[in-house]
Formats: C-alpha cells, sequence, structure tokens
C-alpha cells in the first residue's frame, strides 16, 4: 500500500492542529477555573471533623452557609481559605444543614443561576484548589415532580443530575461565569445529584427550617400541581386539601408545576396561605396554616 509524502504531511498537520485545538480547550479551562475560583474562593466553607476533610459548603447572604449532610451534634470546624472561621447554630432539613457564620473572614455569594440540561458546569474537587476543578455536563435536571422523581426528590428538592462527576458532598456547582447553581449531595453508582440554588438562596437568617404543608405533588397534564398524597394530620390534611385536587394558585400565583409549590413554601415563618384548587372542574379556596 502506498501512500504519498502529501498525504503524510496533511496527517501530520491534522495531528498538529488537533494537539494545538487540545491544548487551547485545556488553556481555555484552565482560565475558567482560576477566574472562578478566584470570584468564589472567600465563599467556599471547607468542613473537617477530627482533622479530616468531610465535607464543603457556600456562603449565602446574610451571613448564612449551606452544606449537604448530616452534622447535627457533631463537632465540625469550617475553613474558608485556609482560615478557621467559627461556625454556630448548625440546623438541619433533609440533609440541607445550615449554619450561621459569626466573623467577617467569608464573602458570600452573590450570584445565583438555575441548571440547564447539557450546560457546562464546574465542580470543586476534594483538594479546593484551581487545579482541582472538575468540567462536567448536566444530563438531566427535575423542574417538575412526576411519579418517576418522586423518590428521588424526596417529596421536597429540585435535583439536577451529572454523570461521571464526583466530589464532596455540599461542593459548589458552577456556571463558567462563576454563578452558583447549586451544591452536590448524594452519589449513586456514578450519578451525581445536586441541589439546584434555587431551594436556598432566599433563606430566612431567622429561621432555617422550611414551612411544612405534608403532601406530594406531581404536575397535572393541563398545569398545576396534582396532589397524590397527603400526611395524616399536616397541614395539608387539616387544611382541607384531598386526594386529586389539583392547586392552581397560592396567594394570587398561578402554579405551573409540582415544584412551584415548594417555591412558594420556602423558608419562612409561620403563615397562612390562600389555596386556589381546581376539584372535580370545581374552583375552591382553602386557606392553610403552615408550620
Amino acid at each position: 500500500m502506498y501512500i504519498s509524502r502529501n498525504s503524510l504531511k496533511k496527517v501530520g498537520m491534522l495531528t498538529i492542529a488537533g494537539l494545538m485545538g487540545y491544548q487551547y480547550q485545556t488553556l481555555q479551562s484552565q482560565d475558567t477555573f482560576k477566574n472562578i475560583y478566584e470570584k468564589s474562593k472567600q465563599s467556599i466553607v471547607v468542613i473537617k471533623m477530627n482533622d479530616q476533610v468531610v465535607g464543603q459548603g457556600v456562603i449565602l447572604p446574610k451571613k448564612i452557609g449551606v452544606t449537604f449532610g448530616d452534622y447535627t451534634n457533631k463537632q465540625v470546624q469550617g475553613f474558608v481559605n485556609g482560615e478557621r472561621i467559627n461556625l454556630q447554630n448548625t440546623n438541619q432539613d433533609e440533609n440541607l444543614q445550615f449554619f450561621k457564620v459569626d466573623d467577617g473572614k467569608h464573602k458570600p455569594l452573590e450570584y445565583f443561576a438555575q441548571p440547564q440540561k447539557g450546560q457546562s458546569v464546574y465542580v470543586l474537587g476534594y483538594n479546593n484548589g484551581v487545579s482541582d476543578f472538575k468540567k462536567c455536563y448536566i444530563s438531566d435536571t427535575f423542574q417538575t415532580i412526576d411519579g418517576s422523581n418522586i423518590e428521588l426528590l424526596n417529596g421536597n428538592h429540585q435535583f439536577f443530575v451529572m454523570q461521571n462527576c464526583s466530589s464532596l458532598q455540599g461542593s459548589p456547582v458552577f456556571n463558567k461565569s462563576g454563578y452558583l447553581l447549586g451544591i452536590l449531595s448524594e452519589n449513586k453508582n456514578g450519578v451525581q445529584k445536586a441541589i439546584s440554588s434555587e431551594v436556598f438562596q432566599k433563606v430566612d437568617p431567622n429561621n432555617l427550617k422550611r414551612s411544612y404543608l405534608g403532601c406530594t405533588f406531581k404536575t397535572s397534564e393541563q398545569g398545576g400541581a396534582f396532589v397524590i398524597k397527603i400526611n395524616t394530620d399536616s397541614p395539608a390534611d387539616k387544611g382541607g386539601l384531598k386526594l386529586g385536587d389539583v392547586i392552581k394558585q397560592i396567594n394570587g400565583t398561578p402554579i405551573k408545576h409540582g415544584t412551584d409549590v415548594f417555591k412558594m413554601l420556602g423558608y419562612s415563618k409561620l403563615q397562612t396561605l390562600r389555596f386556589q384548587i381546581d376539584r372535580d372542574g370545581k374552583e375552591k379556596q382553602l386557606d392553610i396554616n403552615l408550620y
């Protein structure tokens, strides 16, 4: 088989171009990692227990931090950019762990964004350094609750997932602009879950417990939140919600998806909300006291 010199030259040129393209992409990624790290290094908390790094978290506005995992009643230490900080008054809500930061050795994250399927994201690795960022891709998002996702969502949180992109629980996930998309939660069989920052970015520092309604939804085909489960003696039960009800509005705000209900509940103080529902084709209003 004869291969001409011109063919070999073309192959060589293509190989060199490919290597140059790869090097360019690598340099671009390194620049992105560096920019994200410089923007966020005063906002990322490394959590240690018995001198071992067990998790990471982020500092939110109003001196509130968040991570994922159960550290209640455990002796943990927090470090921001290598300096020890004081963590106080930890509160837990379904494995979202909140803490108050009582000193000034930190800078709260200011910018948040919504995760999108197929989006390139950047996850801080195990060593909390520029070289340890990982570039990953969001393989799916769960912006609505349907029957197949109820167990995954635990009836409360909004998730997105990534393939082969593991790190410590609570590690932040950024977009290329350094906006926080969420924090890592569980990793099962190579599938890394993350909780959207939408869940916790507007936390009330005076009350870190999510308002409790006590029911589970899926998104109705006609729009709204279709009630598929009601916990006994819950606010939903006591307030008159029934299986099969479709929630259309809460306090006048339209509800289009199951997760819209949880956005309305948020982390807030005791409150009464007015629910407009569709029950067997008839509109009905319910005033439900949350706790």
